[in-house]
């Protein structure tokens, strides 16, 4: 059974998803204002009902998301996200990164 390493850790699991949730979330959704790959089936996929990246899931609730979760899924999952991510950096060139990472 796929559970914590210990009180108050998460587990593999669910670092692998909340890591490519957080790049999802933030590339796709907050710097493109625009779909995020999980919109894409992953929801299904991945066998978890959270459209959130996690933070804050108390002690139950990561051990449910952890025992539930699909394992083939979340591996999957991130790669999903560094393809769009890149995708997405491609698009913005030089000038485009620029701004981003300027903040206008």
């Amino acid at each position: 059974m796929r559970v914590r390493p210990a009180r108050g850790l998460n587990s593999l699991v669910w670092l692998l998803w909340h890591m490519a949730r957080v790049e999802d979330v933030a590339v796709n959704l907050v710097l493109t204002a625009g779909r995020q790959v999980l919109d894409d089936g992953w929801l299904a996929r991945l066998d978890v009902p959270r459209t959130d990246v996690g933070t804050g899931m108390t002690e139950d609730e990561v051990v449910e998301f952890t025992v539930r979760a699909d394992v083939d899924a979340v591996r999957a999952y991130p790669g999903a996200v560094a393809l769009q991510t890149r995708e997405v950096v491609a698009s913005l060139g030089s000038a485009g990164l620029a701004e981003v990472s300027l903040g206008i």
